[in-house]
């Protein structure tokens, strides 16, 4: 999870990203009719490759292509693969026969059934969460976890709730944005925020988001004035360099050492609450699962 306060200044100009899109790999039909050994999709078992006794399926090799690929490329994929698949077993059946200490061969074959039990447990947890998980975290329960647990939620840095502003020099109305920034009215912290899209490098109007006061000395960077002492709840701090002049109202401020506040360690707190229901859910899971072996006598255990 993304630290709280390490990214909160909007810029200008503020781009979109771009979307991606991914295909998952389909079951095709008329795509292989240039693939002679996958024409007849009614066998849904039949082999297209041996070697010694392992086998390698028609539906095994179909997922790997993707929807619209010529019959041509689809040929070439499937060859291509196969290749590879036959290679891997002589290798494979060449290194059971050859290698020297048969146990560590043993050793690796149990380390390889262990990681794909693993594999597979972990695929079922995570479409069980998927299906059953309740996402919705009440804001109580953020707050009765911070009662808690508030002596273990203290701060390591400075925090900082402030309205920030940087503004090039020159540009108009800076009387006005200094009016605007102490403002409890509305339509003034409106036109601030109208003000700051116009003319501002960038600005912070978030008034109940936190922020790590050394990210704010950052922004001001080194060439003005930033000790800790300057900046008081209720104040607002004008600086300026060659270039701009900043704006700095400090809402409220936090020292280190000191707990954190709840609306700070929020997110935290919620992905908390979901690690714990998605643990509970899993072992309930488990229990539920040896309950039913022992009931239906799916299992024995030998002395």
């Amino acid at each position: 999870m993304e630290a709280p306060g390490k990214h909160f200044f909007f810029y200008l100009p503020v781009k979109a990203r771009n979307s991606l899109l991914f295909l998952l790999p389909v079951l095709i039909g008329s795509v292989f009719a240039g693939c002679s050994i996958l024409q007849d999709d009614s066998i849904t078992s039949e082999p297209v490759a041996r070697v010694f006794d392992k086998y390698l399926y028609k539906e095994d090799v179909k997922e790997l292509i993707a929807i619209g690929t010529t019959p041509k490329d689809s040929a070439r994929l499937v060859k291509r693969y196969l290749d590879s698949w036959v290679k891997q077993q002589l290798i494979l059946n060449k290194a059971r026969l050859n290698l020297s200490d048969q146990r560590t061969f043993n050793k690796i074959e149990k380390q390889l059934d262990d990681y794909k039990t693993s594999l597979i447990i972990y695929a079922y947890q995570q479409e069980l969460v998927k299906q059953k998980l309740d996402t919705v975290v009440a804001y109580s329960e953020i707050t009765d976890y911070y009662n808690e647990n508030v002596d273990n939620l203290i701060l390591r840095d400075n925090i900082i709730r402030a309205r920030y502003m940087k503004i090039p020099k020159g540009a108009p109305d800076l009387q006005k944005a200094r009016r605007w920034c102490v403002s409890e009215l509305p339509e003034d912290l409106v036109a601030l925020e109208e003000y700051g899209h116009q003319y501002a490098k960038s600005f912070l109007l978030r008034d109940q988001e936190w922020i790590l006061f050394e990210n704010l000395r950052l922004e001001l960077g080194s060439g003005v004035s930033t000790e800790l002492s300057r900046f008081r709840s209720g104040v607002l701090i004008e600086l300026e360099d060659s270039l701009n002049v900043y704006l700095v109202y400090v809402l409220d401020l936090i020292k280190k050492d000191n707990p954190a506040p709840v609306e700070y360690e929020k997110k935290k707190i919620r992905e908390i609450i979901l690690n714990r229901r998605r643990s509970e859910l899993i072992t309930k899971m488990e229990v539920g699962a040896y309950q039913d072996g022992i009931s239906k006598n799916y299992f024995e255990l030998y002395e």
